[in-house]
């Protein structure tokens, strides 16, 4: 009986720690996404501080998925940073080493588990204005979020600077990515992803999509653009995308008056 008794405990034990498990697994996840490739002493710098300062903007609730083809030892030991090796890995079939790397970092929005995923550069940082436009798109009905906030923006997608709800409409999701995927086997542009989700992604998504955009409003409009929620601040780095310069000149560019979400804000 004794035995009978350790016996069940044990079971028991390990049937709690299996839940435990499983659940940790399918928790819903938020995720912000990077590929990581090429040249990597160059955007290793990058990668690190974005490591750092994701946690201070975006919140304790936010993973880092990063996809690459190494191992990254300097981020793996951290909790809420997830290391994807591409090595026999696939999407739809393909090998991920046979695609474009910058769109490995789409990959969160084909996964059942992600509620919420945003595609970010290495070379860029967060910062508060770029949490307030997130912050309002997740309170929004809108399953995709696009940001363009510099004259420069002019792609209808940037590919570092958008995101969407997964779980919101898994299927119509799987059916709008397969041939982003396909298409992205033949393209070694530089832009490939910037390209392919302006052909694959954009025309499809009037309706279900939220904008923030301080510049190119009226020539990229989609059914609800807004400026952005907050002012442009007079410092480095001032707009969302910007590479990391800590003593670049701030860009203070008049905004359009019908992309300002405040008439009064002429730096928008």
């Amino acid at each position: 009986m004794k035995k009978l008794n350790i016996l069940l405990l044990i079971l028991t034990i390990l049937l709690c720690f299996k839940i435990f498990v499983i659940k940790k697994i399918i928790e819903p996840q938020k995720i912000i996404a990077f590929s990581y490739f090429g040249n990597k002493e160059k955007f290793l710098i990058g990668l690190l501080r974005n490591v750092r300062i994701i946690p201070e903007i975006y919140g304790p609730d936010y993973m880092i998925r990063i996809y690459t083809d190494e191992v990254i030892k300097e981020v793996e030991h951290l909790p809420y940073v997830q290391v994807i090796l591409v090595q026999g890995e696939s999407v739809f079939g393909i090998p991920l080493e046979n695609i474009a790397p910058t769109v490995w970092r789409f990959l969160p929005i084909l996964d059942p588990n992600v509620i919420e995923f945003h595609s970010r550069d290495l070379d860029s940082l967060p910062s508060i204005r770029e949490w307030k436009a997130v912050e309002e798109f997740v309170n929004s009905n809108a399953i995709f979020h696009i940001m363009r906030d510099n004259r420069a923006h002019s792609a209808p997608i940037l590919a570092g600077m958008w995101g969407a709800k997964p779980q919101e409409n898994h299927r119509f999701l799987q059916a709008l990515m397969k041939p982003l995927f396909l298409s992205a086997l033949e393209s070694p542009d530089r832009y490939t992803d910037q390209i392919l989700l302006a052909k694959h992604v954009f025309p499809y998504i009037n309706g279900k999509t939220l904008a923030h955009d301080s510049y190119n409003c009226v020539q990229l409009r989609i059914n609800e653009t807004k400026g952005f929620p907050s002012e442009r601040l007079e410092e480095p780095m001032n707009f969302v995308g910007s590479v990391q310069d800590y003593f670049a000149e701030p860009m203070m560019q008049v905004c359009p008056p019908p992309c300002r979400r405040n008439p009064d804000w002429k730096y928008c």
